[in-house]
């Protein structure tokens, strides 16, 4: 997975440090942030939504600026999250009425790992 880093001035964006491509962040989602929210599922499920969009649409755009190496790790890493962590939850968020976001995560999930194995298949 790329490194973000600061530039020098707070003013300036974060830059992607393996492809040099710059990067605005204002609202970072994170999978592990869903802990936070645990107890509320909803917003637990709107983090990883949130999450998955973002890691979604920055890795479509970039994803010719990986190598083979990097496509394959990331491919392991996010259908291990897939599996390990977002199936689960998937689950129950189905039990409590919230399957509308849940096949929302699930989708974004599978067309990353599409977008890289179709990727994989080209280079």
């Amino acid at each position: 997975m790329s490194k973000f880093i600061p530039h020098e001035s707070k003013n300036q964006p974060f830059t992607n440090t393996s492809q040099k491509l710059p990067y605005i962040i204002f609202s970072m989602g994170d999978i592990t942030k869903a802990g936070s929210n645990r107890g509320d599922l909803e917003r637990e499920l709107e983090d990883i939504l949130l999450f998955a969009k973002m890691t979604y649409q920055r890795y479509v755009l970039t994803i010719e600026d990986y190598t083979r190496e990097e496509l394959e790790g990331d491919l392991k890493e996010y259908t291990l999250q897939l599996e390990s962590f977002v199936a689960p939850l998937l689950e129950r968020a189905e039990e409590e009425g919230l399957e509308d976001i849940a096949k929302e995560i699930e989708g974004y999930y599978k067309r990353l790992i599409d977008a890289i194995k179709q990727r994989l298949l080209e280079i």
